[in-house]
């Protein structure tokens, strides 16, 4: 055996001194190196949603572009107009293996039948929003208006909000 074979065995097993003296593990640095590029990494995955009505439903599709360095996780989140019984909502977008490109939806009911045969509509203002679960970022926002029965729906809009919705 070599002394330059013996000599990375050593440092393998035992690592090595810095100038200062201190001995440092060449895999914690490493570890250390890797986790700092990966705290300053921006990602750059993208999305689009709409909304649009059927039947009792809205229904929010939205087209993903996904980065496929960063390891994001998504989620529609559904609010509910304000002084309804409607709760809010959130449903989690997972990106498969190899996945560069999704489209995906998500629905609400909007017309309700309660035990007593009483037809009731969650009507309002419904925002949906996609939004980076590990950094907080808004991706994309829509709104739409639902209108009492009998009446026909209003169209949808792009209102944007900067904040996310609370869940509770």
């Amino acid at each position: 055996m070599n002394k330059y074979k013996l000599a990375g065995l050593f440092l393998m097993f035992f690592g090595f001194k810095t100038a200062l003296g201190t001995t440092t593990d060449p895999a914690t640095t490493l570890n250390s190196d890797l986790n700092a590029t990966a705290a300053s990494y921006s990602s750059n995955t993208t999305s689009s949603i709409s909304i649009a009505p059927r039947d009792n439903l809205i229904i929010a599709t939205t087209v993903t572009n996904w980065d496929i360095k960063a390891s994001d996780m998504l989620a529609i989140y559904w609010t509910a107009p304000q002084g309804s019984y409607c709760k809010n909502s959130k449903f989690t977008l997972v990106r498969g293996p190899n996945t560069h490109h999704d489209v995906s939806w998500a629905y609400r009911t909007v017309v309700h039948t309660n035990a007593q045969g009483r037809t009731t509509t969650c009507q309002g203002h419904w925002l949906a929003q996609v939004v980076n679960v590990n950094t907080g970022k808004i991706l994309a926002s829509a709104g739409y208006d639902v209108s009492p029965l009998n009446k026909p729906p209003l169209s949808g809009d792009n209102t944007l909000s900067s904040a996310a919705p609370d869940n509770s």
